[in-house]
């Protein structure tokens, strides 16, 4: 997930960083675009807040770069089972998430499907077969009719 979120953001023109971390020897990834941050972290079940753990300290450090932003979210996602097989470690849901300001709960709490399915679809046109090609038409020097 961290990796996604850092392509896309690259991709998108928005501002990522991706951190080795210690103590886990992970990189994390943090995004911002103006009064906006965003991360991505695992949780057990939809609706779990992640986990305290030491290396988001230490994200919360790395993160200090940027000024603190008025708006927080991230990307909580769990796998559709809990023993570690290839099965059950698939992605079970991708929740875009809001903690309230003391980070104890969530004040918005959306599947990503849900969420992309408030956008319009943008509209295509295709063009049947080829379309003509314009020339100018010659212009002759020298002679006297130009």
């Amino acid at each position: 997930m961290d990796w996604e979120l850092y392509t896309c953001a690259k991709e998108h023109g928005v501002i990522a960083t991706s951190n080795l971390l210690p103590e886990n020897q992970w990189y994390h990834t943090y995004a911002v675009s103006g009064c906006f941050g965003m991360t991505q972290s695992y949780v057990q079940a939809v609706g779990d807040l992640p986990a305290p753990a030491k290396f988001r300290e230490r994200l919360a450090e790395a993160a200090r770069i940027f000024k603190v932003k008025e708006f927080y979210a991230l990307f909580a996602h769990n796998p559709v089972g809990r023993t570690f097989t290839e099965e059950n470690q698939r992605l079970g849901s991708l929740m875009f998430s809001v903690p309230s300001k003391d980070m104890r709960s969530w004040v918005a709490d959306i599947s990503v499907p849900e969420l992309l399915s408030l956008y319009p679809a943008k509209k295509t046109t295709r063009k049947v077969g080829r379309s003509p090609t314009w020339k100018a038409p010659e212009k002759k020097s020298g002679t006297g009719t130009e």
